[in-house]
């Protein structure tokens, strides 16, 4: 089962690769519980975005932030001006060390042209778990 967490983080990687996007909780688990599904507009097509466990989506998200990614310690790092760095390791995995990592640099730079989306999308996601 997905933890809220994962869903703002890959909310916000989806928001920081300037993909249209909307949550989904069509799907159920065996238990019948409700999945978060995260879709984004691809090449015209909504299609499921989670790179927690994608190896391609995380990819794309290390190459657009010109991520530093270790494999051997599941670990993913931001360089800015400066000399500073962002790091972020995982126990998990590379993916989401790059998702992590990604967030963090995200924190520094969104402006209220991407919060109010993402905390509208939340609220939304909010409303479909409960009905």
């Amino acid at each position: 089962m997905y933890r809220i967490g994962d869903v703002e983080a890959v909310l916000v990687c989806a928001a920081a690769m300037g993909y249209e996007y909307k949550v989904s909780t069509k799907q159920m688990d065996p238990d019948g519980l409700h999945v978060p599904v995260l879709l984004v507009k691809h090449n015209g097509e909504f299609e499921e975005y989670w790179p927690i466990t994608d190896n391609d989506q995380a990819m794309r998200l290390a190459k657009k932030f010109m991520l530093k990614v270790n494999f051997f310690d599941n670990s993913a790092e931001f360089h800015m001006q400066g000399g500073s760095s962002l790091r972020a390791k995982s126990d998990d995995s590379v993916n989401s060390a790059i998702v992590d990592c990604v967030v963090e640099c995200m924190m520094f730079t969104m402006t209220e042209e991407v919060a109010i989306p993402l905390r509208k999308a939340l609220e939304q996601f909010t409303i479909d778990m409960v009905e």
